[in-house]
């Protein structure tokens, strides 16, 4: 029993630092989005983004986070914003902060919002459209259509003689009466 309890009570310990480092590393990356989305807004300077990323970094309780913003000043002429947020494992863990002596780093990359107007002034002038097809020619009319001839009526036939009947043939005669019964 005793070994049981030791085995699970280190899986239970191990699960919860485990646990820990990782939402610190989705820590690092959301913090690092956040501020990338602040620094590519017009306007936007790096104690901006630096600012964003240390206030989500003091909301969710991590320590001694450092934020490095590239490029170190961002201008109209920026095309785009890259935000590296590193954070301490050995002050942020809560069970055994000597095992993870690194930092943690998450990064974010976006094109700032100006980066279309800016290119859009080094593309060349397209091509003028092209021309309107030429118009169809118009269709020359139908001629009209003769009008048919009248049909000529046509010759009434002389009659044939009606053929003379044939005469009746003559009656039988009756027959004989039937022979009376006895």
């Amino acid at each position: 029993m005793a070994v049981v309890s030791t085995v699970l009570f280190t899986i239970l310990v191990s699960g919860i630092e485990l646990t820990r480092v990782t939402m610190l590393r989705h820590s690092a990356d959301h913090a690092a989005y956040i501020g990338a989305r602040r620094g590519i807004i017009t306007g936007a300077t790096t104690s901006n983004v630096e600012d964003v990323v240390q206030g989500h970094m003091d909301a969710i309780g991590i320590r001694n986070a450092t934020v490095t913003v590239i490029p170190e000043e961002i201008t109209e002429a920026t095309t785009q914003v890259e935000v590296e947020v590193g954070i301490p494992l050995a002050m942020n863990t809560w069970i055994s902060p000597e095992l993870f002596g690194k930092n943690l780093k998450g990064r974010a990359r976006l094109l700032t919002e100006r980066a279309a107007m800016v290119m859009s002034q080094s593309m060349p002038t397209p091509p003028p459209p092209p021309p309107p097809p030429p118009p169809e020619p118009e269709p020359e009319p139908e001629p009209e259509p003769e009008p048919n001839p009248e049909p000529e009526p046509e010759p009434n036939p002389t009659p044939e003689p009606a053929p003379e009947p044939e005469p009746e043939p003559e009656p039988e005669p009756p027959p004989p009466p039937p022979p009376p019964l006895l």
